[in-house]
């Protein structure tokens, strides 16, 4: 058995294919994608689920800060082809696309420039957008009589929308102390002498695009003995482990699991550190059978931010995870763990200060009586322009 590391998790390491096995979805929306992955230049067919009032259906490219990329026309049927109707799929759009939070360091070498800014853009969002008829008010003639009513036609975001993932070659890590050790657990940050790097001649040679995984936005539902936590995924952060972490959920690998790490004080200014769970032995050793690589997200460790745990080298998480607890004990996490999604505000705020609050047995960070992950699954998320609320430190549920 390993010895227990800082957040310790995912010992196997099986292969770096995680993701091709995983089956599509079990959550449909109105646009539904027909394929989990689509290569490149292939037809991106969804089904369209139509409202019995829409008077017309059109489509919209957004970047993840809900920015209109481009609009389709409306459009027809049943099912369309995605990349036929939006402008930019395979082409990545003009330079003004790149998002301006971009997280995942992507290697380019290699690709030709249209590749090149897909890869640089990142995960987008078609969402659709539904019209509907709305008579304006009526307008009275000259001679008194009242003028035919006329009807505006007015475009709302409904129902979730869909996520393209492009396939990109994953940069490659490795945790260095500033002695040049490689591997470390890398608790203290750059400022504690262990810093993530991409030293390149890790780095691949000849850099790829191979299409997109397509899949409906959901958000991560966790019923524990303690109440739910909703989790809001950050694909744009971290796509992988975004992904590996959903997969995980709805095809219930959490379920049954224990939050089996608790830290109520940290170190650095003595408040709450993290909670850890995914583990199914308990023991800070399970795994899924394989390991992810690192993905460098730019979202910063702080109060309800999930980021996944992994061992003393860079890829080496697996299935467990920690919530923070707050930005003080937790930022110098950043650079080291890979964060990729947020618990929102509400009844999550108040189960993560549940699971907090748990005693502990003497001498360690171990729950007396561990909250147990009853069941995990994956249900719709909102329309892009109606995403819930990030849980705050010190907001309306948000505590201390």
């Amino acid at each position: 058995m390993k010895a227990m590391r800082f957040f310790a998790s995912a010992g196997v390491c099986a292969a770096a294919v995680l993701l091709g096995v995983c089956a599509q979805t079990a959550i449909a929306g109105p646009l539904n994608p027909q394929r989990l992955y689509v290569g490149i230049n292939q037809p991106m067919v969804v089904s369209v689920e139509r409202p019995r009032d829409a008077a017309s259906v059109r489509l919209a490219l957004l970047d993840p800060s809900g920015r209109v990329i481009t609009r389709s026309e409306p459009i027809e049927g049943n099912s369309v082809s995605v990349d036929q109707v939006l402008r930019g799929i395979w082409s990545g759009g003009d330079s003004s696309d790149v998002r301006p939070a971009s997280s995942v360091l992507t290697p380019t070498t290699g690709m030709n420039p249209g590749d090149q800014a897909i890869a640089a853009r990142g995960v987008v969002y078609v969402q659709m957008e539904v019209g509907r008829d709305v008579p304006t008010e009526p307008v009275a003639g000259e001679s008194g009589e009242t003028k035919a009513t006329e009807k505006t036609r007015l475009y709302t975001m409904e129902g979730p929308a869909v996520v393209l993932q492009p396939m990109v070659s994953p940069a490659r890590a490795e945790v260095r102390s500033a002695a040049g050790v490689v591997g470390g657990a890398g608790g203290g940050g750059a400022a504690g002498g262990v810093e993530m790097v991409f030293p390149k001649e890790k780095q691949p040679t000849v850099s790829c695009f191979s299409g997109y995984r397509v899949y409906v936005d959901g958000l991560v539902k966790l019923k524990t003995t303690a109440g739910e936590l909703t989790i809001r995924l950050r694909p744009e952060m971290a796509p992988n482990n975004a992904w590996n972490f959903r997969h995980l959920a709805e095809s219930g690998f959490y379920n049954g699991t224990d939050f089996h790490r608790v830290v109520p004080v940290g170190r650095i200014a003595g408040k709450g550190f993290v909670v850890q769970g995914g583990d199914p032995t308990s023991t800070g050793e399970g795994t899924p059978g394989y390991d992810i690589r690192f993905e460098p997200s730019a979202l910063k460790h702080d109060f309800g931010v999930v980021s996944m745990a992994r061992d003393a080298e860079a890829d080496t998480a697996g299935a467990q995870f920690f919530i923070c607890l707050s930005r003080e004990e937790t930022a110098r996490l950043d650079g080291l763990y890979c964060a990729f999604a947020q618990i929102v505000e509400g009844e999550s705020v108040r189960t993560l200060r549940a699971i907090e609050s748990g005693k502990l047995l003497p001498g360690g960070d171990r729950p007396e009586k561990p909250v147990k992950i009853e069941r995990a699954w994956v249900e719709d998320a909102p329309p892009r322009d109606k995403q819930p609320a990030e849980a705050r430190l010190g907001g309306a549920d948000g505590g201390r």
